[in-house]
């Protein structure tokens, strides 16, 4: 059974995504706390937008990349697979 099974289109509501914010490409970081590695990130890209709770977007070359930050590597490990 998977951790959570539900369409990307039921997902992108239940979660409030804009269209014009669905990503080109998702980085899940496995990190003890999400503050710290957010503040490096907006330290690189100062214009970065917060998604959701976990995630921000970053706008590069015109592509849209999310980078969300999870609770340690076997969660994000779990997430990826």
């Amino acid at each position: 059974m998977p951790y959570l099974d539900a369409s990307p289109t039921s997902l992108q509501r239940m979660f409030g995504i804009d269209d014009g914010d669905l990503p080109d490409a998702a980085i899940v970081v496995g990190q003890w706390g999400q503050a710290g590695y957010f503040e490096h990130i907006r330290a690189i890209w100062p214009n970065v937008r917060d998604i959701e709770e976990r995630s921000v977007l970053i706008e590069v070359d015109g592509r849209r990349i999310w980078v969300s930050v999870v609770f340690g590597a076997p969660m994000a490990a779990m997430i990826a697979q």
